[in-house]
Formats: structure tokens, sequence, C-alpha cells
């Protein structure tokens, strides 16, 4: 699998798993405002906390198993969810939520 079909492979999964930790994110962050009555600043907060830790984590085990092409697609996932959430955390808080 060290061939280009290896590499978009591996990359094709990168990328999923970077949507599925960006969407983890977002679901604690649900729970916490919903269920647990966080306000949506405690929310912001936590996902700023957790986010890149949890990205660094999956990093860092990829990055000692694999060559650093193998984690292309997670880089470009996390770089693009970690914009659209810097986005809309600039945004302001609507008053009547």
């Amino acid at each position: 699998m060290n061939n280009w079909i290896g590499v978009l492979i591996r990359n094709f999964y990168g990328i999923g798993l970077g949507w599925l930790i960006a969407a983890s994110n977002l679901g604690i962050g649900f729970l916490m405002v919903h269920y647990f009555q966080s306000t949506l600043t405690q929310q912001l907060i936590a996902f700023w906390i957790m986010a890149p830790v949890i990205y660094a984590a999956f990093y860092w085990f990829n990055m000692n198993r694999y060559p650093i092409y193998y984690t292309i697609g997670l880089i470009l996932t996390t770089i693009y969810a970690l914009t659209g959430a810097l986005l809309s955390s600039l945004a302001p808080i609507p008053s009547d939520i």
C-alpha cells in the first residue's frame, strides 16, 4: 500500500476521520447547551479546548505510524472545519437565545 492508491485510500480515511472529529465536538456542544443548560459561551470555550486537543492526538497517532503524506486529508479537513468554526465563533451570539 505504498503506491498512490494506498496514499489515496489513507487520505480518504483521513478526510472521514476529520469530519467525524468535528461532528463529535459539535454533538458534545449540542448536548452541553440543550441538556445540561450550558450557555453558548461556555460551549464555545469547551469546543476550543477540546477540538485542538483531539485533533492533536489524532495527528500524533498518525504521524508516529505513517508518513506525513498519509495525513494530508486529515490536515485539509481540520483546516476547513476549524476555519468554519472560527468564523461562526466570531459572529455575535444572538440575545434572544
